[in-house]
């Protein structure tokens, strides 16, 4: 394999190296630790190491707009903010994009050795989703928190079944040895992508499907990863595409054709 001279930088070891977002060293601890059957023991060094970079969080919130960094005396002070870019969304579509942000940073980052360090990026965007809420409804905070719980973050929502509810990741962030990094799960989700004059609530209480018309029947909802994943040859697929949506609001049987390939 060539190397270019350029990109390519050898260091010791034990110094920090960044590759593809993350923080390479090789470990040096020798300090005692206890094992799971509570003998006391060495730790040995060598082993190789990744970290999350406190930056890499930070900078996707400051990406996210939900938060913004002042200075008093020095020191730096971490405000979460409301997002006003998402207030005009209805409330599924506002804790869908919490959720899909949370998720896929810590999807990226979950073999790392410090990945639980994220629980710093999540509290910050909690607490900027209960004050982008709370601009939504011109009210406060304490409110919202009463209203859609604290510990447990949730949005009713109707279903063909009756109501469900949706709820704020809160699964922790621990370290998964058998995760797969895929390439596309650091990138920044397209906000916008999922910004619609017709939310979800309003589109599924509607009870109307949005390809042959039916109406008052139970809707289901077809989801696609990305829009340009739509390669625009059925009909569906056109509409999708021009609405620039990634659902698309269905009855029963023409999901049922969609997914069989007959419906166009």
């Amino acid at each position: 394999m060539e190397l270019s001279d350029e990109k390519t930088l050898i260091t010791q070891a034990k110094d920090k190296a960044r590759f593809l977002g993350f923080e390479v060293f090789v470990s040096n601890s020798n300090h005692v630790m206890t094992d799971k059957n509570g003998h006391k023991k060495r730790s040995v060094g060598g082993h190789i190491l990744l970290y999350v970079p406190r930056e890499k969080w930070q900078k996707k919130l400051l990406d996210y707009s939900a938060l913004k960094i002042t200075y008093k005396e020095g020191r730096k002070i971490f405000i979460p903010t409301e997002r006003t870019y998402l207030i005009n969304s209805d409330d599924l579509e506002i804790l869908n994009q919490y959720n899909a942000e949370i998720r896929g940073i810590y999807n990226y980052y979950r073999i790392a050795d410090n990945v639980s360090v994220l629980g710093d990026f999540y509290y910050v965007m909690k607490y900027s989703l209960f004050k982008t809420f709370a601009a939504k409804y011109k009210t406060r905070i304490s409110r919202i928190r009463r209203k859609y719980g604290y510990k447990r973050f949730g949005v009713e929502y109707p279903t063909k079944t009756g109501a469900a509810t949706a709820c704020l990741h809160d699964d922790g962030f621990k370290k998964d040895k058998g995760a797969i990094v895929t390439p596309d799960i650091d990138v920044i989700p397209q906000v916008h992508r999922n910004l619609n004059h017709t939310g979800l609530i309003s589109r599924l209480k509607a009870n109307r499907c949005e390809w042959c018309g039916a109406g008052n029947v139970p809707i289901e909802m077809h989801h696609v990863r990305k829009i340009k994943d739509l390669k625009g040859k059925a009909g569906w697929e056109i509409v999708m595409i021009g609405r620039k949506r990634k659902t698309m609001a269905l009855c029963r049987m023409c999901h049922m054709k969609l997914h069989a390939g007959k419906l166009d």
